[in-house]
């Protein structure tokens, strides 16, 4: 007998109340669905797209990218083929540029492996760079119709809500336990609508700190509402706080007008590109004194002012200096780029502050 562990396990909900949810999810949904440009297609490429770009992004925010993205690169051919520079450029601004990179690693897999064929099986999907368990549920179940789980932090918030479920939505069990969940709720007929209903509750109306419980339309049905929990739920476990470095960004120019810049290989912000960056905090006389340190002459320096950029796992606080330098420095991995040149690459949103001052 084969085992069974990472099957989903059958989830105990009432035949009458697991229909009421259904069927009142699906109604409102097609009353009150955003009309977003993914929602006109059945095309798992498009969908994928929009999917990747949706992690951590609002959706307003990324309209713009998605529809821009798409005009460049059509298809997943167009992707496959595409220059990594192009790519990256091309998601200027979405940030987690790794999405990007690892998005047109799985198009070349799947135009190499079998012809640009989309895979239509969870597994095969899993196989992909980039894909985990909610994208492949998403895709199978928006692109292809099959009732197939996908389980993000809005549907995780609606299932803790709706089923007065004070486990903590970071276990991967309690996962498993909203996926099977929804695969009990998911009608064979409508699975895809019934994915992006559950997900547009969560984004509208199931909010994080303020659920608009007078207009949601699963409201009789839900069990943190009938026991006045709404507002406590859903548990978390807190992560470690972001770790603040301190960082001095120079622009150095060199007498033509150029300005030195690298791409980075650091698996932060990896491809991207960036000015010549200390790793500490330095003040004027600091600066001039490291330069004159490894034998280059500034004729000219300004202040450029601080900024501040907030990643996921750390936090960047950062000072500026603009540097018009002899022009003989030639740090490895290093290029003097022209200025008009700079426009056209993929440069990391972090320094976009000082990007902007030239």
């Amino acid at each position: 007998m084969k085992s069974s562990r990472n099957a989903i396990s059958p989830y105990a909900i009432a035949p009458n109340r697991a229909a009421g949810i259904t069927d009142g999810l699906l109604c409102w949904y097609d009353e009150n669905k955003r009309d977003l440009p993914w929602r006109h297609t059945r095309d798992p490429y498009a969908i994928w797209v929009s999917e990747i770009m949706a992690q951590q992004t609002r959706i307003g925010f990324l309209l713009g990218y998605y529809e821009r993205f798409m005009r460049q690169f059509p298809t997943l051919e167009t992707l496959a083929n595409a220059d990594e520079a192009d790519v990256l450029k091309a998601w200027e601004g979405l940030g987690y540029y790794s999405r990007a990179k690892n998005m047109q690693k799985a198009a070349r897999q799947i135009l190499a492996a079998v012809g640009g064929v989309f895979p239509r099986t969870k597994s095969e999907l899993l196989s992909l760079p980039g894909i985990g368990e909610y994208t492949a549920g998403a895709i199978l179940s928006i692109a292809f119709g099959l009732p197939t789980p996908a389980v993000d932090g809005n549907v995780l918030r609606v299932f803790s809500r709706l089923e007065d479920s004070a486990a903590d939505i970071m276990l991967p069990q309690t996962r498993q336990t909203a996926s099977a969940f929804v695969s009990r709720l998911m009608p064979g007929d409508r699975a895809g609508c019934f994915t992006q209903a559950l997900m547009e509750l969560g984004a509208l109306v199931c909010t994080p700190k303020s659920p608009e419980c007078a207009i949601c339309p699963l409201a009789d049905l839900c069990k943190a509402k009938v026991h006045n929990r709404q507002h406590e739920l859903p548990k978390k476990t807190s992560g470690k706080p972001p770790k603040t470095l301190a960082k001095t960004i120079l622009i150095l120019r060199n007498p033509g007008g150029q300005i030195l810049m690298r791409q980075r290989d650091e698996k932060l912000l990896s491809g991207l590109w960036e000015f010549y960056m200390l790793e500490a905090a330095m003040d004027e006389a600091a600066v001039l004194a490291h330069l004159k340190g490894i034998n280059v002459m500034v004729n000219q320096i300004a202040d450029l002012g601080a900024a501040k950029h907030v990643f996921t796992h750390q936090i960047w606080q950062m000072i500026g200096y603009d540097c018009l330098i002899d022009g003989n420095f030639n740090p490895d991995g290093y290029q003097w780029i022209s200025k008009d040149a700079v426009s056209s690459l993929a440069i990391a949103a972090a320094i976009r502050f000082y990007v902007k001052l030239l």
